[in-house]
């Protein structure tokens, strides 16, 4: 079980909004960190003037395949 915590979820949110992109070199360093990365990145959301990728696609790549989520709580089951 674990909950997430405010700061990461804040984080979380602005990292994933619609506005965010990431540059090549950005997207490398943090996907340089994850010991399951196979060196593939995903094609750019934006092509042109330069490839830029969105915080949901990096974000996509961090979380893994197998992360289930249930939502419950004790007043609204």
């Amino acid at each position: 079980v674990m909950g997430i915590v405010q700061d990461t979820l804040t984080a979380v949110r602005k990292f994933t909004k619609r506005d965010v992109f990431l540059e090549r070199g950005e997207v490398m360093n943090l996907l340089m960190f994850l010991s399951t990365w196979d060196g593939k990145m995903p094609q750019p959301a934006i092509l042109k003037p330069r490839p830029l990728w969105t915080g949901k696609q990096v974000f996509s790549l961090i979380i893994p395949g197998h992360i289930n989520v249930i939502r419950t709580h004790s007043t609204h089951p």
